[in-house]
């Protein structure tokens, strides 16, 4: 006989944990009775079931069917109502916008507690975590909340491709300054720095913030021609993947953004031989600079597949997208950055 062990809960209803429910079902029994009421439910198996079936969305009853796609949201449940796939994402996207700063909303805490549900799932299995990536004052008011988790943060990071490192200076500038405002937060401003310097990547951003002149000096143009080409001992970038086949994800769009570049900082990038490494060797003097101006790089371009490819670029080698970009960023802050 072969039994499912479900878990189901209503996506139309704010999340609370105690309103999950357990199913079982035997066989072909019909699974609308073990529902309890009219709704739209998201079934999935429970960690023991001994089969499990990919998690689903099942609508009892009319009731379900109520969202209105040409108005904005105000929680999770009635962005999961509206039934349009693109259309549902979208309205995720603008809710988490309209929540910057708002670091104490209950959103973050439902979240939360819907996560520790559902953990044994993919990322992708529910839609507000696809609207959250989406929006990059969003993640980074999360970040800031009370309930942001690095186990959370990280499987955002790789399973949705979130990348960090385009949020810009300013944002990070805004957030910190609103967050250190409560005094109970500075307690915390050490286990924070690791969050992001050793959970996101973002290893100077503290440093960056915080310095007032970075000079143009020959140390630094000499600390990127070894990161790229390398020096007696020292490969660089070019040396260590000499035999690798280079990644050329977003090649278009980093290749034309690099163009755009102010020759103040072009002018201090070494010369790359090859064009199928410039990709990945540019890549982080393009993030570094459009941190610190915001419309360098447009929402319109940044598509999903751009995105992904655009992290799938930073893990080709991430110790040399790291230090660039942390070196990089510096020097943009100094030079081309208005608070």
């Amino acid at each position: 006989m072969i039994e499912l062990q479900l878990k189901a809960f209503r996506l139309d209803e704010s999340f609370n944990p105690n309103n999950l429910i357990d199913i079982s079902i035997s066989n072909n029994n019909d699974i609308m009775p073990c529902l309890p009421n009219d709704g739209r439910w998201f079934l999935f198996s429970q960690t023991n079931s001994q089969f499990k079936i990919a998690p689903m969305v099942i609508l009892k009853g009319i009731e379900a069917i109520n969202g209105d796609p040409q108005q904005p949201i105000n929680s999770l449940a009635e962005g999961s109502n509206i039934l349009e796939y693109k259309i549902r994402i979208d309205r995720f996207k603008e809710f988490f916008d309209g929540l910057h700063l708002n670091f104490n909303h209950g959103v973050w805490k439902e979240l939360y507690e819907l996560y520790k549900a559902t953990e044994h799932l993919p990322m992708n299995a529910l839609d507000m975590w696809k609207g959250l990536v989406k929006s990059p004052k969003g993640m980074l008011t999360y970040l800031f909340s009370p309930y942001a988790d690095p186990i959370i943060i990280t499987r955002l990071t790789n399973e949705l491709g979130f990348v960090w490192h385009m949020i810009s200076v300013f944002r990070w500038h805004e957030c910190f300054n609103i967050w250190l405002d409560n005094e109970d937060n500075i307690q915390y401003i050490e286990e924070f720095r690791n969050i992001i310097e050793d959970t996101i990547g973002l290893e100077k951003l503290f440093t960056n913030l915080n310095q007032q002149n970075f000079a143009v000096n020959d140390n630094y143009k000499n600390d990127l021609f070894i990161e790229i080409n390398g020096a007696a001992g020292t490969p660089g970038i070019i040396g260590r993947h000499n035999d690798a086949d280079w990644p050329c994800y977003a090649s278009n769009l980093i290749i034309e953004k690099f163009k755009l570049l102010p020759p103040a900082l072009k002018n201090t990038i070494p010369r790359v031989q090859y064009g199928w490494q410039k990709p990945i060797v540019f890549l982080p003097f393009i993030l570094a600079y459009h941190s610190v101006n915001g419309k360098f790089i447009l929402v319109q371009e940044l598509t999903p597949e751009i995105l992904m490819g655009i992290k799938l670029n930073i893990n080709f080698d991430k110790k040399y997208f790291d230090d660039i970009y942390a070196k990089v960023q510096g020097f943009c802050i100094t030079n081309f950055y208005r608070n």
